[in-house]
């Protein structure tokens, strides 16, 4: 899955983090030699103004404006450094903290950006004035992870005392927090994709509900993922997955653009990639000789930059073996990387009734129409992408085959075939985190065993009652047979079902 594309040995300290420029052309980094440096990413060869120089002391982090203009860097200086992308001179510095700055992230607009620091405090400035416009207080601990949600509306930070909290970055709000990892949170980010729906309440006002996954990873050698919801304003984090396998602490994690897989770097000197579909590991490269610190995508998801205690930046090319699934004559090919849910169905030789198959060419011209994108109709028409062809496309297909350069429509066309896929093969569109893996029903009495997951009670009971010792979604061996009522989950679960059955009397009522 990863072909190794370059290996950059140009600092003399760590490489704490990297980054890519949101054109793809070029990685970012921040060493413990107190530089920042810029690299190309097609061969790693360092552009001719690198390295910028400023900082006293090391670079903890550094990150590129969403316009690729600005690259912001953060030292245990205290300094929060401006550089020109085109120029490579500094900009400007931003006011001081009194301690080392740890984190740093813009949002989703770049207007602002926010900095966490040693002793907990988190600034947020207006990167245009280079004023700042919130200061706030966590708790005595470093802020060492900082990610804005992709519609900029919260900020999540990861700390020292391993907590995850979520900010209102606009209010200056705490809004909710958990306690994440027994010692710190070293990293947390956001998928880069969430969903958003309008409900109409019975008194004629409307709710706005968006959901967001946040990743995060500590010293507890896993990496964990979050269900984040927001509903007019009420915040809450709910513990969905636990991915294992590094033997040390993991310090970096970083969603691809497509949110197809995951990329994890860590204390065991290894770089792990986990189909998010699936939530298990694709390939674990072992090339680093030292911590691996950071980890970053690049903007189209075909390439990987990987930074190390060994003082070595490298650089790989994300290979995907098969891009389809095999298919049978029966039944439409899966995209690779599709739920877990599809693979089990398929194990238990259940077939979905999916309709797509049967969509005419007419049938996907419409659809595009629906989701915005009217301006490739003909293209689809000419190359005559029916309901079959539709479910097999992937990113490559639609840039290659299709012409379709633009990053964001290749995205938004496989967000919707996925929906598409998700809603035909699920139950009735309810969240696949709200399905039993053993059951594949709505759960009633969900718990948590120990290897992270969530069952319906009888179900897992069940399934020890058999004698069986090994998960159910990993096959690896449980540590324990106890079971925690997952409260959170349930409450989830209850509200959405309460708000289907109310959907559907209203649809019941408008057709009689």
């Amino acid at each position: 899955m990863l072909q190794p594309v370059a290996v950059v040995s140009a600092h003399k300290g760590d490489v704490n983090c990297c980054c890519f420029s949101p054109n793809g052309k070029l990685i970012a980094t921040a060493s413990g030699d107190h530089t920042v440096r810029l690299f190309e990413s097609s061969n790693g060869r360092e552009v001719d103004q690198s390295p910028l120089r400023g900082h006293q002391f090391y670079v903890n982090v550094c990150v590129f404006s969403p316009d690729g203009r600005i690259l912001a860097s953060g030292s245990t200086d205290g300094k929060v450094k401006l550089w020109s992308t085109e120029t490579c001179k500094e900009i400007g510095t931003l006011d001081v903290h009194i301690s080392g700055v740890r984190s740093a992230a813009f949002s989703a607009d770049g207007y602002h950006l926010a900095a966490g620091s040693s002793a907990g405090v988190l600034k947020v400035y207006k990167v245009s004035s280079r004023r700042m416009y919130r200061s706030l207080f966590a708790k005595e601990t470093s802020i060492v992870a900082l990610s804005y949600s992709p519609n900029g509306f919260l900020l999540a930070s990861g700390s020292g005392s391993g907590e995850i909290r979520l900010w209102d970055p606009y209010a200056g709000l705490s809004l909710t927090s958990t306690e994440a990892d027994d010692l710190c949170v070293s990293t947390c980010v956001f998928s880069p994709h969430h969903t958003s729906n309008v409900e109409q309440q019975e008194d004629g006002t409307y709710k706005l509900t968006h959901r967001f996954v946040l990743a995060s990873g500590g010293q507890d050698h896993t990496v964990k993922l979050w269900n984040v919801v927001n509903i007019e304003g009420e915040t809450s984090i709910l513990h969905w997955q636990t991915l294992s396998g590094h033997s040390g602490p993991v310090y970096s994690v970083c969603f691809s653009p497509d949110r197809l897989y995951l990329a994890s770097g860590s204390g065991d000197k290894t770089v792990t990639l986990w189909d998010m579909g699936y939530r298990t590991a694709v390939c674990t490269m072992g090339d680093h000789t030292r911590y691996v610190t950071t980890v970053a995508f690049s903007p189209n998801g075909k390439g990987l930059a990987t930074g190390s205690n060994d003082k070595t930046l490298r650089i790989w090319k994300v290979v995907d073996p098969s891009s389809v699934a095999a298919a049978s004559e029966e039944e439409p090919a899966l995209i690779v990387g599709e739920c877990r849910m599809a693979k089990l169905l398929s194990e238990r030789g259940i077939k979905p009734k999916c309709p797509l198959g049967g969509w005419s060419v007419d049938d996907v011209g419409e659809w595009l129409r629906k989701i915005g994108l009217r301006e490739f109709e003909q293209t689809f028409r000419d190359n005559a992408i029916d309901g079959t062809e539709l479910l097999g496309l992937d990113a490559q297909m639609l840039a290659d085959d299709l012409g379709i350069t633009a990053l964001g429509h290749r995205n938004k066309i496989l967000r919707a075939i996925r929906e598409l896929y998700s809603s035909a093969t699920t139950n009735n569109g309810v969240p696949e985190e709200f399905l039993c893996p053993i059951s594949m029903e709505v759960m009633q009495d969900p718990v948590i065993a120990s290897d992270g997951y969530s069952y319906e009670r009888s179900s897992i009971l069940a399934w020890l009652g058999e004698g069986k010792q090994t998960s159910p979604m990993t096959n690896l061996p449980l540590a324990s047979s106890s079971l925690t009522s997952n409260r959170q989950l349930k409450m989830l679960i209850e509200r959405h079902l309460s708000v289907s059955n109310q959907q559907q009397k209203e649809q019941t009522s408008d057709e009689t």
